[in-house]
């Protein structure tokens, strides 16, 4: 296995930024070797041991690059490659840290357990490096908690969220359910890039010479219309019963997550409850219009969109190794899963059975497919049911998209 020059190229400025400051927030586009780019970056720096900190699900794909890597290398560095989850157990023996998917840190305005779990560990480290194609998907304010680990942390001279807020941060208040809170997203990206500048590195899919554009299609699903009127009757705060059960739903933000539920063909009566699954339309319409296809990634939302796919479907897998065998004809995963650092790019196509709010979900899961070597376009067909509440959704993780190229626009770097 040979490295792109263009991976040899950006640890060279990696290992260079972070010589610098100790440390280095590679923000690059997802799918252009962020990992074997970090790999090489250690090499560089003379690491002897190196903690990569992922996702569950990512850890195989890490371990495959590491050994691929070594039979040509011959790294000067051991990798334990751990999860999030287990960082609490870890000792902080490691010179060198690398965040995967960084922004999973970013919870603000206080900071989350994992944050602290991750922080405790980068403190004792030597160097840090961060891997992120989404830093700041939501907003900028998600930066600052991510950055708060690192043992030279440039804003140490705020010691909280609400004392930075106070100098990058228009606070704002907002009415929610009879309380008027603070809502801190609107961050000066100017103002916070002046000073990150120096150690964010950011290379594009464009650079790289990707060839596989993404074609968006977007195809209406006529749900039962039981489904629909269910949905209607939620929203307009008219009795719904289901399998005999009353359904209820008064807070707007039950409401809405109902409706989203309904949008698979399941729902949840209460928390305590499984999910009752009422309307296969979306998993039949996969089956008669996707024929031509020998190969499909489908990704879901719902647990109970989940229960609806395995049991029409035959011939799946949720192993995505066993997907890229070649076995299957149909991988399934839930968006929350196989978002992050999971290689789909073996399918024809990627079907997204429903929608989730994340921006970084979004961004992340319409790359699964690609891949430097993969030359076809990369085919994502979005089932909107004819609820409506799919397309309201996607519109507004447009917004999202938007704002998050700015960390790609070179004009601002």
């Amino acid at each position: 296995m040979n490295l792109y020059d263009y991976q040899e190229s950006n640890a060279q400025k990696a290992f260079q930024t972070v010589k610098t400051h100790q440390h280095a927030y590679l923000c690059f586009e997802v799918r252009t070797g962020k990992t074997l780019t970090a790999l090489r970056t250690a090499d560089l720096l003379g690491a002897s041991r190196v903690l990569f900190i992922t996702k569950k699900k990512a850890i195989p794909s890490i371990e495959s690059d590491f050994d691929a890597y070594s039979s040509s290398y011959r790294p000067t560095f051991s990798l334990l490659v751990t999860n999030y989850e287990q960082v609490k157990k870890l000792a902080p023996e490691y010179d060198l840290v690398v965040v995967d998917e960084a922004h999973n840190i970013g919870a603000f305005p206080k900071p989350s357990i994992r944050q602290g779990q991750v922080r405790e560990i980068c403190q004792q480290a030597k160097y840090v490096l961060f891997l992120s194609g989404t830093p700041s998907p939501e907003t900028w304010s998600q930066l600052y908690h991510q950055l708060q680990v690192l043992p030279h942390n440039p804003f140490a001279k705020f010691p909280s969220f609400y004392s930075w807020a106070q100098q990058y941060v228009e606070v704002y208040t907002q009415r929610i359910g009879g309380r008027v809170i603070n809502k801190y997203d609107k961050a000066n990206v100017e103002a916070i890039k002046s000073v990150t500048d120096p150690f964010m590195l950011s290379f594009t899919q464009e650079e790289a010479g990707f060839e596989c554009p993404v074609s968006e299609n977007f195809m209406e699903v006529k749900m039962k219309p039981a489904t629909v009127r269910h949905a209607k009757n939620l929203r307009t705060g008219k009795p719904v019963i289901i399998n005999g059960q009353e359904i209820m739903a008064e807070a707007p933000n039950v409401i809405m997550n109902k409706v989203h539920q309904l949008s698979g063909g399941t729902i949840i009566p209460d928390l305590e409850q499984d999910s009752f699954l009422i309307d296969d339309t979306k998993v039949r319409f996969i089956k008669r219009e996707f024929k031509q296809f020998e190969r499909l990634a489908i990704v879901y939302k719902f647990k109970g969109e989940r229960l609806l796919l395995i049991d029409k479907l035959k011939n799946y897998t949720e192993d995505v190794e066993a997907f890229k065998s070649g076995k299957f004809r149909y991988f399934i995963g839930q968006v929350s899963s196989i978002k992050e650092g999971v290689d789909l790019s073996s399918a024809d196509a990627l079907v997204m059975y429903n929608v989730d709010y994340s921006a970084a979900a979004y961004l992340q899961t319409r790359a699964r497919l690609q891949k430097k070597s993969r030359r076809q376009e990369v085919l994502i067909f979005w089932l909107f049911s004819n609820i409506g509440f799919e397309q309201l959704v996607y519109d507004t993780l447009q917004e999202k998209k938007r704002f998050t190229v700015h960390h790609y626009q070179k004009a601002m770097f």
